[in-house]
Protein backbone atom coordinates (compact mmCIF):
# COMPACT_ATOMS: atom_id res chain seq x y z
CA UNK A 1 0.00 0.00 0.00
CA UNK A 2 1.26 3.46 -0.76
CA UNK A 3 0.03 6.97 -1.14
CA UNK A 4 0.44 8.15 -4.71
CA UNK A 5 1.65 11.59 -5.73
CA UNK A 6 0.64 12.87 -9.16
CA UNK A 7 3.45 13.77 -11.57
CA UNK A 8 3.80 14.97 -15.16
CA UNK A 9 2.17 13.90 -18.43
CA UNK A 10 3.01 13.83 -22.14
CA UNK A 11 1.80 14.79 -25.64
CA UNK A 12 2.16 13.11 -29.00
CA UNK A 13 0.83 12.68 -32.55
CA UNK A 14 1.26 10.03 -35.24
CA UNK A 15 2.90 11.09 -38.45
CA UNK A 16 5.96 13.08 -39.35
CA UNK A 17 7.54 14.33 -36.15
CA UNK A 18 9.95 17.19 -35.88
CA UNK A 19 12.38 16.82 -33.04
CA UNK A 20 15.59 18.24 -31.67
CA UNK A 21 18.18 16.74 -29.38
CA UNK A 22 19.09 18.89 -26.41
CA UNK A 23 22.85 19.07 -26.14
CA UNK A 24 24.80 19.29 -22.89
CA UNK A 25 25.72 22.77 -21.75
CA UNK A 26 29.53 23.03 -21.98
CA UNK A 27 29.53 25.37 -19.01
CA UNK A 28 27.71 22.92 -16.78
CA UNK A 29 29.88 20.34 -15.06
CA UNK A 30 26.96 17.94 -14.43
CA UNK A 31 26.12 15.72 -17.43
CA UNK A 32 22.80 16.56 -19.05
CA UNK A 33 20.05 13.97 -19.12
CA UNK A 34 19.33 13.09 -22.77
CA UNK A 35 15.98 14.36 -24.05
CA UNK A 36 14.15 14.21 -27.35
CA UNK A 37 11.75 17.08 -27.88
CA UNK A 38 8.81 16.46 -30.19
CA UNK A 39 8.03 19.81 -31.77
CA UNK A 40 4.68 18.70 -33.20
CA UNK A 41 3.73 16.55 -30.25
CA UNK A 42 4.47 19.13 -27.59
CA UNK A 43 6.15 16.66 -25.23
CA UNK A 44 9.66 15.76 -24.18
CA UNK A 45 10.92 12.21 -24.02
CA UNK A 46 13.36 12.10 -21.11
CA UNK A 47 15.96 9.31 -21.21
CA UNK A 48 17.92 8.98 -17.96
CA UNK A 49 20.79 6.53 -18.57
CA UNK A 50 20.06 4.38 -15.52
CA UNK A 51 16.39 5.04 -14.88
CA UNK A 52 12.94 4.72 -16.45
CA UNK A 53 12.40 6.77 -19.62
CA UNK A 54 9.55 9.26 -19.24
CA UNK A 55 7.26 11.39 -21.36
CA UNK A 56 6.74 14.86 -19.94
CA UNK A 57 4.66 17.99 -20.39
CA UNK A 58 2.99 20.55 -18.14
CA UNK A 59 0.12 18.81 -16.42
CA UNK A 60 -1.17 22.01 -14.83
CA UNK A 61 -1.13 24.26 -17.90
CA UNK A 62 -4.26 23.89 -20.09
CA UNK A 63 -2.29 25.32 -23.00
CA UNK A 64 -0.20 22.16 -22.83
CA UNK A 65 -2.62 19.52 -21.49
CA UNK A 66 -5.58 20.28 -23.74
CA UNK A 67 -3.62 19.95 -27.00
CA UNK A 68 -2.10 16.76 -25.62
CA UNK A 69 -5.44 15.03 -25.21
CA UNK A 70 -6.71 16.40 -28.51
CA UNK A 71 -3.67 14.89 -30.21
CA UNK A 72 -4.26 11.61 -28.40
CA UNK A 73 -7.78 11.47 -29.82
CA UNK A 74 -6.45 12.05 -33.32
CA UNK A 75 -3.84 9.35 -32.81
CA UNK A 76 -6.50 6.88 -31.72
CA UNK A 77 -8.50 7.57 -34.86
CA UNK A 78 -5.40 7.00 -36.98
CA UNK A 79 -4.69 3.74 -35.19
CA UNK A 80 -8.18 2.32 -35.60
CA UNK A 81 -8.27 3.41 -39.26
CA UNK A 82 -5.12 1.46 -40.16
CA UNK A 83 -5.42 -1.04 -43.02
CA UNK A 84 -6.82 -4.41 -42.06
CA UNK A 85 -4.20 -6.78 -40.73
CA UNK A 86 -2.11 -4.16 -38.92
CA UNK A 87 -3.38 -5.19 -35.53
CA UNK A 88 -0.31 -5.62 -33.34
CA UNK A 89 -1.02 -4.94 -29.69
CA UNK A 90 -0.14 -1.49 -28.39
CA UNK A 91 0.50 -0.54 -24.79
CA UNK A 92 -1.86 2.07 -23.34
CA UNK A 93 -2.42 3.93 -20.10
CA UNK A 94 -6.13 3.92 -19.29
CA UNK A 95 -7.44 6.58 -16.90
CA UNK A 96 -11.02 6.60 -15.69
CA UNK A 97 -12.85 9.81 -14.79
CA UNK A 98 -13.65 8.28 -11.42
CA UNK A 99 -13.16 4.90 -9.85
CA UNK A 100 -15.04 2.10 -11.60
CA UNK A 101 -16.43 -0.83 -9.58
CA UNK A 102 -14.50 -4.03 -10.17
CA UNK A 103 -17.40 -5.85 -11.84
CA UNK A 104 -17.89 -2.99 -14.31
CA UNK A 105 -14.20 -2.91 -15.10
CA UNK A 106 -14.08 -6.67 -15.74
CA UNK A 107 -17.03 -6.42 -18.13
CA UNK A 108 -15.32 -3.62 -20.07
CA UNK A 109 -11.96 -5.38 -20.02
CA UNK A 110 -13.44 -8.56 -21.44
CA UNK A 111 -15.52 -6.68 -24.03
CA UNK A 112 -12.53 -4.94 -25.60
CA UNK A 113 -9.88 -7.60 -24.98
CA UNK A 114 -7.77 -5.49 -22.65
CA UNK A 115 -4.65 -7.33 -21.44
CA UNK A 116 -3.80 -5.75 -18.11
CA UNK A 117 -0.31 -5.31 -16.65
CA UNK A 118 -0.83 -2.94 -13.70
CA UNK A 119 -4.15 -2.09 -12.07
CA UNK A 120 -4.48 0.82 -9.65
CA UNK A 121 -7.35 0.85 -7.18
CA UNK A 122 -8.51 4.13 -5.63
CA UNK A 123 -9.11 4.01 -1.89
CA UNK A 124 -10.16 6.26 0.97
CA UNK A 125 -8.42 6.24 4.34
CA UNK A 126 -10.12 6.49 7.74
CA UNK A 127 -9.84 10.29 7.72
CA UNK A 128 -11.08 10.61 4.14
CA UNK A 129 -7.58 10.86 2.67
CA UNK A 130 -6.75 9.44 -0.76
CA UNK A 131 -4.89 6.18 -1.00
CA UNK A 132 -4.15 3.88 -3.92
CA UNK A 133 -2.78 0.39 -4.37
CA UNK A 134 -1.01 -0.82 -7.51
CA UNK A 135 -1.36 -4.51 -8.36
CA UNK A 136 1.68 -5.22 -10.52
CA UNK A 137 1.63 -9.02 -10.63
CA UNK A 138 -0.91 -10.91 -12.70
CA UNK A 139 -3.26 -13.19 -10.78
CA UNK A 140 -6.73 -14.63 -11.36
CA UNK A 141 -9.58 -12.24 -10.67
CA UNK A 142 -10.67 -13.97 -7.48
CA UNK A 143 -7.16 -13.88 -6.04
CA UNK A 144 -6.67 -10.26 -7.07
CA UNK A 145 -9.84 -8.99 -5.43
CA UNK A 146 -9.12 -11.01 -2.30
CA UNK A 147 -5.59 -9.59 -2.15
CA UNK A 148 -6.85 -6.00 -2.46
CA UNK A 149 -9.57 -6.58 0.14
CA UNK A 150 -7.09 -8.06 2.64
CA UNK A 151 -4.71 -5.16 2.15
CA UNK A 152 -7.51 -2.65 2.67
CA UNK A 153 -8.48 -4.28 5.95
CA UNK A 154 -4.86 -4.28 7.08
CA UNK A 155 -4.46 -0.51 6.63
CA UNK A 156 -8.08 0.45 7.34
CA UNK A 157 -9.01 1.84 3.93
CA UNK A 158 -12.11 1.53 1.76
CA UNK A 159 -11.64 0.30 -1.82
CA UNK A 160 -13.52 2.55 -4.26
CA UNK A 161 -12.69 0.81 -7.53
CA UNK A 162 -10.32 0.76 -10.49
CA UNK A 163 -9.07 4.17 -11.63
CA UNK A 164 -5.85 3.56 -13.60
CA UNK A 165 -4.67 0.66 -15.77
CA UNK A 166 -1.51 -0.11 -17.74
CA UNK A 167 -2.48 -2.58 -20.43
CA UNK A 168 -2.20 -3.74 -24.03
CA UNK A 169 -4.95 -3.68 -26.63
CA UNK A 170 -5.53 -4.34 -30.32
CA UNK A 171 -5.92 -0.97 -32.11
CA UNK A 172 -9.15 -1.35 -34.04
CA UNK A 173 -12.66 0.07 -33.85
CA UNK A 174 -14.18 -2.79 -31.86
CA UNK A 175 -11.47 -2.66 -29.20
CA UNK A 176 -9.53 0.59 -28.86
CA UNK A 177 -12.37 2.56 -30.46
CA UNK A 178 -14.96 1.20 -28.05
CA UNK A 179 -12.71 1.77 -25.04
CA UNK A 180 -11.87 5.35 -26.02
CA UNK A 181 -15.54 6.24 -26.53
CA UNK A 182 -16.73 4.79 -23.22
CA UNK A 183 -18.20 7.66 -21.13
CA UNK A 184 -16.43 6.41 -18.00
CA UNK A 185 -13.01 6.81 -19.61
CA UNK A 186 -11.02 10.01 -19.23
CA UNK A 187 -8.31 8.97 -21.68
CA UNK A 188 -6.72 5.96 -23.33
CA UNK A 189 -3.19 7.28 -23.63
CA UNK A 190 -1.38 5.89 -26.69
CA UNK A 191 1.70 8.12 -26.44
CA UNK A 192 4.12 5.18 -26.53
CA UNK A 193 3.27 4.80 -30.22
CA UNK A 194 4.73 8.25 -30.85
CA UNK A 195 7.62 7.63 -28.46
CA UNK A 196 8.56 4.54 -30.46
CA UNK A 197 8.74 6.67 -33.60
CA UNK A 198 11.00 9.16 -31.91
CA UNK A 199 13.31 6.42 -30.70
CA UNK A 200 13.39 4.83 -34.14
CA UNK A 201 14.55 8.12 -35.63
CA UNK A 202 17.40 8.14 -33.10
CA UNK A 203 18.14 4.42 -33.24
CA UNK A 204 21.90 4.93 -33.28
CA UNK A 205 21.70 6.78 -29.97
CA UNK A 206 18.75 5.12 -28.22
CA UNK A 207 18.22 1.82 -30.01
CA UNK A 208 18.32 -0.11 -26.74
CA UNK A 209 15.39 1.78 -25.16
CA UNK A 210 12.19 -0.27 -25.05
CA UNK A 211 9.18 1.98 -25.82
CA UNK A 212 6.92 -0.36 -23.83
CA UNK A 213 8.83 0.55 -20.67
CA UNK A 214 8.44 4.31 -21.03
CA UNK A 215 6.64 5.86 -18.07
CA UNK A 216 3.38 7.62 -18.89
CA UNK A 217 1.94 9.33 -15.78
CA UNK A 218 -1.75 10.06 -15.34
CA UNK A 219 -3.68 12.94 -13.71
CA UNK A 220 -5.99 10.58 -11.81
CA UNK A 221 -4.69 11.68 -8.40
CA UNK A 222 -6.11 15.16 -8.97
CA UNK A 223 -9.62 13.93 -9.80
CA UNK A 224 -12.50 14.20 -7.33
CA UNK A 225 -12.83 10.69 -5.95
CA UNK A 226 -16.34 9.82 -4.74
Amino acid sequence: MRKVAAIVLAFAVIGTTLFVMRQPDPGNAAPAIPEIVSEQGGFTLVLPPDDTPLVRFDLFDPASSEPYYEANERRIQQLINQPAGQTDLIKVTLTFKKSVPWEEFVALRDQVGLETNIITFAERGPEGEKWAIDVVQWMPDEELTAFVARDAVKVNTTVLGVILVEASITPDQETLGVLASDPRVFAVDTVRVEAAQLLAQQSDEFGSVDPAKIGVPSPYWHFDWP
